[in-house]
């Protein structure tokens, strides 16, 4: 029996809708432990000239994934833990370590669940706070993984197509582009791309035997990666930034890697030396980071 042309389409249509869904699922799983603000922070200081701005979502601020879950308890996050503009950082993430080994004067505004969105309101905080101004050297914009999820559609989007995710995504790094040169008219934008998660479509959620990454293929996790490093690269061309491509950097270093090449923690790890969160970098991943965006601002 031959099967109605428009049936044809709908079955296909229905099937890439879950097929997305399932993704954005996976993604959301993956990056929801790094989402929400805190309740309260110092007020920041004005930077000095030649100084470098960040605003990355939690693969940059990458604080403890328990004080982060449960920042709204009263006491539960130590006083003296970072926090910049209401969000939880780790001393140890990479705008820290970038500070630190390279001796550049560092202001980070990353915030953990960070979309291309709410980045333009960060900016905005971070120009009032005199931490983006005209002596500023660089800005460097680390987000994206968040648009594919339901927290990315606070600029309208429908984060089950792809298409409109990324239309969306590159309207909003033109205005954040350009609300930093209204302010930073000299400042280099440069566009840090995203650490991979994925080995040849495998995410590998439990490393709790020494070297041996045990995983599932998650193809649409995989797809994911790939649409974000092409908005990405999309976006730094469009506003004429530098594009470093942490993706393609990083390949041999995600969850599937020995434990010692491992960048990414799984969910159930215990064989990652040294990480924050699940899903997210270990100290050996900013390290990584840090050294690599030095020599790129």
């Amino acid at each position: 029996m031959t099967t109605p042309k428009g049936h044809t389409h709908r079955h296909h249509r229905n099937r890439f809708v879950r097929r997305i869904r399932a993704g954005a699922l996976a993604v959301a799983a993956a990056l929801s432990v790094g989402a929400g603000a805190v309740v309260a922070a110092p007020a920041a200081s004005a930077a000095p000239a030649g100084n470098v701005v960040i605003m990355g979502d939690s693969y940059a601020a990458n604080p403890d994934q328990y004080y982060n879950t449960l920042r709204g308890i009263d006491g539960f996050v130590p006083d003296n833990y970072p926090v910049t503009g209401n969000c939880l950082q780790a001393p140890n993430n990479w705008p820290r370590l970038m500070q630190q080994r390279h001796g550049l004067a560092v202001n980070d505004w990353s915030c953990s669940g960070m979309t291309s969105h709410s980045a333009l309101g960060r900016i905005d905080r971070a120009v009032n706070a005199g931490d983006i101004h005209r002596g500023t050297r660089t800005v460097v914009l680390n987000y994206g993984m968040n648009n594919f999820g339901p927290g990315g559609t606070d600029n309208g989007a429908d984060f089950l197509n792809p298409g409109d995710v990324r239309n969306r995504y590159l309207a909003d790094v033109r205005a954040a582009a350009a609300k930093v040169r209204s302010a930073a008219p000299g400042a280099r934008i440069v566009m840090a791309g995203q650490m991979a998660i994925t080995s040849n479509g495998m995410f590998c959620f439990a490393n709790v035997v020494p070297n041996f990454p045990a995983g599932l293929p998650i193809p649409v996790l995989s797809d994911v990666e790939k649409w974000l490093r092409g908005n990405q690269q999309e976006a730094a061309r469009q506003i004429g930034a530098s594009f470093v491509d942490l993706k393609t950097e990083t390949a041999g270093n995600a969850t599937c890697s020995p434990d010692q090449n491992r960048y990414v923690a799984g969910i159930l790890d215990t064989t990652t030396p040294n990480y924050n969160m699940m899903i997210h970098p270990s100290l050996k991943g900013s390290t990584f980071i840090a050294d690599r965006m030095a020599g790129a601002v």
